[in-house]
């Protein structure tokens, strides 16, 4: 019972977020049909997040219960004072409301359900060690940069945006951190679909597509899954999917021993997941957590893509502070996932830039006057009078130099183009240079990439035509046939020209294509050269403008993938496995996003035959793709798969160590009673993969070393080795003196022995077995020494010391 009060708090206080911010995001978003409310918890998240870190950033206040009671009282007052005009609960729609909110709970009850199953933070799934440790090392507070509780004394240099909201909900709910994380995973779930409902909704104007996009952001994944279950009833290999990997007997064990980790690897040399299948397994990936927020902006910049248009009227207040809010949105990617940064960087230009220039049969320029004047908004009265008075002597004398200015500035004139391009720019280009300074402390504070620039992707191991097909295959198929009846209506009202024009473009796409070995130009080229026709010289709804940005984004990305990768410590073959593992994901929400509104534009537009041969196999193609997430779902939850479900009927993550190491478990659970703030607590080197770093994992302390594969990036070998054998000597020295240097040295407060410290393997002492056997006299000196240390637990198997001061 308590873990179900624990999800209650937890689902009345995003409850609470989004009501508490809603005027807020009302007054950025009124022009949407929901005024904003799908993501007024996301947004409500992110301002409570920024405020609590920027404060233990500039050591304001510690993050904790204070600082974070000062963000809502300031998320509260820029709410209450900014969304005043929005307070009126007659006027919020409240229907919207109602169906956001039901879906949110509903995909949360589901996914804890899903989690109660899977539960697991275990050492061989993924990151799950490595992720936790940080939630639990941040949920104990303190200033930032925080420090890397798998190597003390240096700060974290990891993107811990998603990590740190998690810690925020945990310490205001006060739910144990090792049920909070599993309960985060159906939060993000949760939040990501009601986001995909509201922009769906939002772009198209019907509920129908709002629960389309749900489906398609957020539940369906490959058709490879398809192609599994087809070789498995033919008995045959189909696609080069073995027929029965797991020897099922039956449909029945098909399904519960599926192999959902076979369609990751369509890529070759990397890792490429879909959103639902990562979530399921909910690892706490940094490019997982960034969805929510990736479709929070891309809501954000598409509302103030209609607010222009209805030529609302905003005071300067407003302006600011929306700007503000989204420039945060913008910088916050750098701390939730850094690769998303700069692709919502090029988004931002891309869609300021696309969605204002518009052709217009006027001449001249005399509207451009307001375009210019949008950045002097942001500038306090009086300065911005002073900066008038020498413009204006400025344009007095330009108008007696006409040889030199013309009197009458059109749109062809260098002039007149350079005038358009200011207005436009100006901007975007304020909101990504403020997302930086909003964010700059984080810039300052010893955060190191671990990856070494960026460099040109050898064409060998481009993506093929065949795997970007398998990635994403429903959307291509939808947002392809869009393009094609836009291709037909512009061959009708231009004439052949068009035909020939595209027949050109055709072949000037298949040449590089062959001879580069660049298989993706065939789609990519055609259909961002389309979108962006239609966008400039048509004259699409908003809805279908948007949706051509999103395309053109997603082709974009795309070309991206296939030309640059971020040099990281992987080479040969998988020197783009970060690259792709990573950005893939975000390309998988331009293309969802666009291909599921992009429905609602094929079906309405006329030829009732070919809408329903096209209809048909949308929907043969939506059952393909709805196989993988299916077969997935029943072999993680209920299904045998390694480390899954080892403790059922449970939210709590720790649960199944109880029966794995009984010692380590009590102990664990006694640090966390007892142990207040973050000291250094001593054990042996961890190895990745391994049961290993378990005390600082799952209890936030500090130690001189987790695993050593992880905390190698950006610290170098040497430095990770130094600390192997000075742990080691600690633990196996039997000269006391030595071992007190040395743990004076790294301030160290506790010295666990438990199982792993105590056992022996028939392993020589070297990198990839960074411990060695510790010897009886080296572990007996700690009990020995009474007046250096203090025991301060012990169980059969453990034994915990305080250093004495």
């Amino acid at each position: 019972m308590a873990e179900v009060a624990y999800v209650i708090y937890w689902w009345l206080l995003l409850v609470f977020i989004g009501i508490l911010s809603f005027p807020l995001v009302s007054m950025l978003c009124g022009s949407l049909g929901d005024k904003g409310y799908s993501i007024s918890k996301i947004v409500g998240i992110l301002l409570l997040t920024y405020f609590s870190w920027i404060m233990a950033m500039l050591h304001i206040l510690p993050f904790g219960g204070t600082s974070i009671l000062i963000s809502f009282i300031i998320l509260a007052t820029l709410s209450l004072y900014f969304g005043r005009k929005n307070l009126n609960i007659k006027n919020w729609p409240r229907k919207q409301i109602i169906i956001g909110e039901a879906i949110f709970a509903l995909f949360f009850a589901i996914f804890i359900v899903f989690l109660m199953k899977a539960n697991d933070i275990h050492p061989q799934m993924g990151d799950y060690f490595f992720n936790f440790s940080i939630v639990s090392s941040l949920a104990k507070g303190g200033y930032f940069p925080p420090d890397y509780s798998w190597f003390t004394g240096d700060s974290l240099n990891y993107y811990y945006g998603g990590h740190l909201i998690i810690a925020l909900l945990t310490i205001v709910t006060k739910v144990p951190v090792t049920i909070s994380f599993n309960i985060a995973g159906a939060m993000f779930f949760a939040l990501a679909t009601t986001a995909s409902y509201g922009l769906g909704y939002s772009i198209t104007g019907r509920k129908f597509y709002g629960v389309i996009a749900i489906l398609f952001v957020c539940i369906l994944g490959y058709i490879s899954g398809a192609f599994q279950l087809t070789a498995y009833l033919l008995k045959s290999p189909v696609l080069g999917y073995d027929p029965n990997p797991g020897g099922a007997q039956n449909i029945t064990d098909w399904l519960l021993g599926f192999k959902y980790y076979f369609a990751a690897n369509m890529i070759e040399g990397s890792l490429i997941y879909y959103p639902y299948m990562k979530l399921l397994r909910w690892d706490i990936h940094s490019y997982l957590m960034s969805i929510p927020f990736q479709l929070m902006f891309i809501t954000l910049i598409f509302a103030l893509f209609r607010r222009g248009l209805s030529r609302e009227v905003t005071s300067r207040t407003d302006t600011i502070i929306g700007i503000l809010i989204v420039s945060v949105a913008l910088g916050f990617f750098f701390l939730i996932n850094t690769w998303d940064y700069p692709v919502y960087i090029v988004f931002t230009l891309v869609a300021f830039v696309l969605l204002k220039v518009r052709p217009s049969p006027r001449g001249d320029l005399a509207t451009l006057t307001a375009i210019l004047r949008r950045p002097f908004v942001l500038i306090p009265g009086r300065i911005r009078t002073c900066i008038k008075l020498p413009i204006t002597i400025l344009a007095v004398i330009a108008r007696r130099l006409p040889f030199f200015v013309p009197q009458k500035i059109t749109r062809e004139s260098p002039i007149g183009a350079a005038t358009i391009a200011a207005g436009i720019t100006i901007v975007p280009i304020t909101i990504i240079v403020l997302s930086f300074l909003l964010f700059i402390p984080h810039y300052f504070s010893g955060w190191e990439s671990a990856s070494s620039g960026v460099g040109i992707l050898p064409a060998s191991i481009r993506t093929s035509l065949y795997e970007f097909i398998e990635f994403g295959s429903l959307f291509l198929f939808v947002i392809l046939f869009l393009l094609l009846i836009l291709w037909k209506r512009e061959v009708f009202s231009r004439g052949w020209m068009t035909v020939i024009i595209t027949l050109l473009v055709i072949v000037a796409t298949i040449l590089p294509s062959v001879f580069l070995h660049f298989q993706l130009l065939i789609i990519l080229v055609p259909a961002g050269l389309l979108s962006l026709y239609r966008i400039y010289w048509g004259q699409p709804k908003s809805g279908m403008k948007y949706v051509l940005l999103l395309i053109i984004m997603a082709a974009i990305v795309a070309f991206g993938t296939d030309v640059f990768y971020i040099k990281s410590f992987l080479g040969g073959s998988n020197i783009r496995f970060q690259t792709t593992h990573k950005i893939y994901m975000t390309l998988w929400v331009f293309l969802s996003i666009p291909a599921a509104c992009s429905i609602y534009y094929v079906l309405n537009n006329p030829g009732r035959k070919r809408k329903i041969v096209w209809g048909s196999m949308l929907v043969v193609l939506v059952l393909a793709c709805l196989v993988h997430p299916i077969a997935t779902t029943t072999s993680v939850v209920s299904g045998d798969n390694f480390s899954t479900g080892l403790a059922p009927h449970t939210l709590d993550g720790m649960a199944w160590v109880e029966k794995h190491d009984k010692g380590d478990y009590e102990a664990i659970r006694w640090i966390n009673d007892n142990i207040r703030g973050s000291p250094v607590i001593l054990e042996a080197p961890g190895i990745d993969g391994w049961f290993t770093s378990r005390v600082s994992t799952f209890t936030g302390l500090p130690t001189l070393l987790g695993w050593m594969g992880v905390a190698s990036l950006n610290r170098g070998n040497d430095r990770v080795w130094s600390r192997i054998v000075e742990m080691n000597t600690i633990y196996n020295t039997g000269n006391n003196s030595e071992a007190l240097e040395l743990l004076e040295k790294y301030n160290v407060k506790y010295i666990y022995i438990g199982n792993w410290e105590k056992a022996t393997f028939d392993r020589e002492f070297g990198w990839w077995w960074p411990r060695q056997n510790y010897s009886n006299a080296g572990l007996q000196k700690f009990a020995e020494h009474t007046e250096d240390y203090t025991l301060i637990y012990e169980n059969e198997s453990v034994a915990i010391y305080e250093v004495r001061e």
